[in-house]
């Protein structure tokens, strides 16, 4: 753990004496049971239960991936130190030295808090750029496996399984709005596209408003730049949004709003005559389904439960 940095915890409360969640914790057949994404374990050595310098792979729900975990350091009662040794689809690559520190902390001989705290390094511009774009995710996930874990703990709980799966599945909604966002990318890259390449079968967008092609051709490369940074900025939150991360939700949002004052600005003061409602009232409805707190929560925001504690 030296040459890695901590990047979070989720924390969960668990109404069970703290050796029932203990002994529930160190047999490695229980994993698949309350880590959703995993579909069984295979031992790589030992009795099936958790010591000291033993390894298992997990094999992932689809089949298509797996991955090798090992437990470095058990302190029986209070904490399990677990490493990604290798996984089929990259992590352990690009986020070096990963491991989880799982905390076992007695409230009282009925009560026990469960502490999964993350580590690793991003030596690379590579794996900080994947770190931004996967840390929502990895947040998420490990509440879901800490919920889960209190609902196998906890046959009366209120949260019940299905509620907490929940948390996995993407809202239709948020499907939506990101495809309409990767739409506007894919656009501003062709019309700079066609701007570069005027002669090019790109030309073809300037039929939907001839007048554009004379107003884009007179900001020269300037009018590019625009486009590319357009595109960015739309492709970006089209990402976000669907993997589900704090910074997509935020630029979606902001892009929205900036867009609705726009419109309104441009209706009340430069076009009256030809102003219209309807592309406010549109942002305004995009705005108040991204407030829902089943798209808050899918993006991990503060308050909605996801990604941080459960209790």
């Amino acid at each position: 753990m030296k040459t890695s940095t901590f990047r979070g915890r989720q924390t969960v409360t668990i109404h069970s004496p703290r050796a029932q969640v203990w002994e529930y914790a160190m047999d490695l057949a229980k994993i698949a049971e309350y880590n959703p994404r995993v579909a069984r374990v295979e031992p790589g050595s030992g009795d099936g239960r958790r010591a000291a310098g033993v390894s298992y792979q997990c094999h992932l729900v689809g089949g298509a991936h797996r991955c090798t975990e090992e437990d470095v350091e058990i302190v029986p009662m209070k904490r399990i130190v677990t490493r990604l040794a290798h996984d089929t689809f990259g992590i352990s690559e690009r986020l070096k030295d990963y491991t989880v520190e799982t905390t076992l902390t007695e409230f009282d001989a009925r009560t026990t808090k469960v502490t999964m705290s993350h580590f690793y390094a991003t030596p690379t511009l590579r794996s900080r750029v994947f770190d931004w774009i996967a840390r929502d995710t990895i947040a998420r996930n490990t509440e879901v496996t800490l919920r889960t874990l209190k609902v196998r703990l906890e046959p009366a709980t209120d949260d019940g399984a299905a509620e907490v799966m929940g948390l996995l599945r993407r809202p239709a909604f948020v499907s939506v709005i990101a495809v309409f966002f990767a739409v506007a990318a894919i656009f501003s890259l062709v019309v700079g596209g066609a701007l570069v390449a005027p002669r090019s079968p790109l030309a073809v967008v300037w039929r939907m408003k001839p007048e554009a092609q004379l107003d884009f051709a007179s900001l020269g490369a300037l009018g590019v730049a625009l486009m590319l940074v357009l595109a960015a900025a739309t492709a970006l939150p089209a990402l976000g949004l669907r993997v589900g991360t704090r910074w997509g939700w935020r630029l979606a949002v902001t892009l929205l709003a900036v867009h609705g004052v726009g419109d309104a600005v441009r209706g009340l003061t430069i076009e009256p005559r030809a102003a219209s409602a309807v592309p406010v009232v549109v942002v305004a409805a995009l705005l108040l389904f991204l407030a829902r707190k089943n798209v808050r929560r899918w993006c991990a925001l503060p308050g909605t439960g996801a990604g941080r504690s459960g209790t």
